[in-house]
């Protein structure tokens, strides 16, 4: 027997458990959407609602026991530093005057060439050794590298 009212509760279930597990991907809420949707198609094959519970449950259950931990793995909500970071305290070469006003400055460490900026907003002359203090967009902040640090 056909209950409209069933049917409507596993579609609510299953479409608000899959909206959300579209909304927070954790593979947690998709396991009870999929158990609606294993309760509606035993309703429509006439298993009593009792049996109904049971298989959304065994099968939320299992899906989730299944793939928890391979969920751990993959949605690991670990942030990895940018290499970038690891340039603050190291000492470069001014290769181009840094001039906070004018929006000029480069500097130079290992090869590899950066956009500079004054910390203090002084005139950074090409050659001179400076330390990197912090980063700012995609912009070293230094000062000169005999400067003590307050």
């Amino acid at each position: 027997m056909v209950d409209t009212v069933t049917i409507i509760v596993w579609l609510i279930i299953a479409g608000a458990s899959f909206m959300g597990e579209m909304i927070i991907p954790q593979f947690f809420l998709l396991w009870f959407g999929i158990g609606a949707v294993a309760g509606l198609v035993a309703h429509f094959l006439g298993v009593a609602i009792a049996f109904q519970w049971i298989i959304f449950a065994v099968i939320s259950g299992l899906g989730l026991f299944s793939t928890r931990r391979f969920a751990k793995i993959m949605l690991k909500g670990e942030s990895k530093k940018s290499a970038v970071f690891e340039l603050i305290d190291q000492e470069m070469m001014v290769t181009a005057t840094v001039d906070n006003i004018k929006g000029t400055g480069q500097v130079q460490s290992g090869g590899q060439r950066w956009r500079a900026i004054s910390e203090d907003g002084s005139l950074l002359g090409v050659r001179e050794l400076v330390k990197v203090v912090r980063i700012e967009g995609v912009s070293l902040v230094v000062k000169r590298a005999d400067e003590k640090v307050a």
